[in-house]
């Protein structure tokens, strides 16, 4: 039975190019890092590793995220400030965290076991991919104004509007799909978790924040693939800084000045 179902997982892995050859699905060159910082910090390094990754500024700029305003404006701030912005090609919603507002609405019109829930969903999940956030939005005030809806449902579906309406700038995903640029930040989900998370939110662990911040830079060391170079280079500094000598600013000329 497993080498059945092989060939099945296995072509989940693959895309094919236009010549209807099967290429691996990869992200590549990806580097981690965390810091304890806060935003202003945090996005200044983005900035400082984008030029260093691509110092011919000849690369767009793809930025996710999962809709939290203050980071949207942060980020802005210090591309800005690092003159990156013009090179901002779009600042893309997180689908999945589209999904969670609309499963809450369909849930809330439907019930959670309803028939008619995944239909609604698919449905103006579909919608939304193709670039037509403003109908859906439009449809879900229909409902409001013209159905008898309970006080949770008005509450789920006016969250959704809220949301959607607030997040359009950044909902173009019919535009994003068809440049190739990822609309989910699974990568970056699972980056948090086996990083931070798996390390740091230990049952009964208590960190400072340097001390939780030097543990996290040696994960992103380990994580990025820089484990022995990281350490061949702390072992010349190191070396250096205990064995180096020092020239002598006058050296002796003669036998009796050297005595």
């Amino acid at each position: 039975m497993k080498e059945n179902n092989q060939p099945e997982a296995a072509e989940n892995t693959v895309e094919r190019n236009l010549g209807g050859e099967k290429r691996v699905r990869k992200a590549l060159n990806v580097q981690v890092a965390a810091s304890m910082a806060g935003k202003q910090v945090a996005f200044a390094e983005l900035g400082e590793r984008v030029k260093r990754r691509d110092p011919e500024g000849e690369k767009r700029i793809v930025v996710l995220l999962d809709g939290e305003k203050a980071l949207e404006d942060q980020l802005l701030i210090s591309f800005r400030e690092a003159e990156l912005a013009e090179r901002v090609d779009a600042v893309i919603l997180d689908i999945l965290h589209v999904m969670e507002y609309l499963w809450a609405a369909g849930t809330a019109l439907h019930g959670e076991k309803g028939a008619g829930r995944t239909l609604w969903v698919r449905e103006h999940a579909l919608a939304i991919l193709e670039g037509r956030v403003g109908r859906v939005i439009g449809a879900l005030k229909q409902i409001l104004t013209k159905q008898n809806l309970r006080t949770h449902q008005v509450r789920a579906l006016q969250t959704a509007v809220t949301y959607f309406g607030n997040h359009k700038h950044m909902m173009h995903y019919d535009r994003y799909l068809s440049l190739g640029y990822p609309i989910a930040t699974g990568l970056i989900e699972g980056t948090c978790g086996s990083l931070i998370k798996d390390r740091a939110d230990l049952s009964g662990s208590r960190w400072s924040s340097v001390g939780i911040q030097a543990v996290l830079n040696l994960r992103a060391v380990m994580k990025n693939g820089d484990w022995d170079d990281y350490w061949g280079y702390c072992m010349r500094a190191e070396h250096e800084r205990l064995y180096r000598r020092l020239p002598r600013s006058n050296p002796p000329t003669t036998r009796a000045e050297a005595a």
